[in-house]
């Protein structure tokens, strides 16, 4: 996520949330992929590649997020 240009905005949310808490993180979750899938406007989301691509591998962003 260095990389993303919401890196920034993204680690000022994360650092004001209570990680010790299972029901933020699977907030946290549900409305990153919920954004992601929203906000795709081509069979490559870029989106998701940019908010995931440090969180999981990019085989699985692909076969999940972009359409074939």
């Amino acid at each position: 996520m260095e990389h993303s240009m919401y890196s920034y905005e993204i680690r000022k949310v994360i650092e004001n949330l209570d990680l010790t808490n299972e029901d933020t993180i699977c907030n946290l979750i549900s409305n990153v992929v919920a954004y992601c899938i929203s906000e795709n406007k081509t069979k490559v989301n870029w989106l998701a590649h940019e908010l995931l691509d440090d969180v999981i591998e990019n085989e699985k962003i692909i076969k999940i997020f972009d359409e074939e």
